[in-house]
């Protein structure tokens, strides 16, 4: 037995608890670590559909799309980002999934999910309004058609999005104008870093504990290629 942990008779319920109180702060700290982590990889999954949404916007403006065309292109480029989808109102779920957690096992549930291809119905209304939704003439028609929580102005977490225009070329030393799509967001933390980083464990998660994730994309502007008229 090792010096100072004497666990003779008289002292084995002490042992008990030592080894209890120290198997609680290794357990915390392991949860610490696993919610870190999956912060960390939920945080970088946003920031990549951030840049992908940006790239897509990118390519929109740099064809000659008008505004509202390439800001419904990062819009659906963005939805993993968007939030609880508002319209078309779509009750969640799905049927069979939920019968099989009303009527089945922990083993047999466990089964069912390895070998099933649970499909939400907000799935499909997805994929039957994006087109439309793509098609739309204006705003208020687009919304009207496919919203999200995260398309509202008014959301904390909303997506905002800025394109700029200058000088410079990327690949080809003829162009003069580099277009460049700026896509922003705040996102939500888990843990709250600011009381973490004090020492102050236990700590709530406030409100304003969020980072804002910021996608970029840079193209060079080359849609009049697209306008000239080759039988001229």
């Amino acid at each position: 037995m090792q010096p100072g942990h004497d666990c003779g008779a008289g002292k084995f319920f002490f042992c008990r608890g030592q080894a209890m109180i120290e198997s609680c702060i290794v357990i915390l700290f392991l949860c610490l670590l696993f919610l870190g982590l999956f912060q960390f990889t939920h945080a970088h999954v946003s920031h990549e559909v951030l840049n992908y949404a940006a790239a897509r916007a990118a390519r929109a403006k740099t064809v000659g799309f008008n505004r509202w065309m390439v800001e419904k292109t990062l819009r659906v480029a963005a939805i993993p980002n968007s939030g609880r989808l508002l319209e078309p109102a779509v009750p969640g779920g799905d049927p069979a999934l939920d019968h099989a957690v009303a009527t089945l096992g922990p083993g047999a549930l466990w089964d069912f999910a390895l070998h099933s291809a649970s499909r939400s119905p907000t799935i499909d209304a997805e994929l039957a309004r994006i087109p439309e939704f793509m098609a739309s003439a204006n705003r208020p028609r687009g919304e009207a058609l496919l919203n999200y929580e995260r398309w509202d102005p008014g959301s904390p977490n909303r997506l905002d999005w800025d394109v700029h225009t200058g000088a410079g070329a990327i690949l080809d030393p003829t162009s003069g104008t580099l277009i460049t799509v700026q896509v922003s967001q705040y996102y939500d933390l888990l843990l709250p870093l600011d009381a973490l980083d004090r020492g102050e464990i236990g700590e709530p998660v406030l409100p304003g504990d969020r980072i804002r994730l910021r996608g970029e994309y840079n193209i060079e502007d080359h849609y009049s290629l697209y306008l000239e008229d080759e039988y001229r």
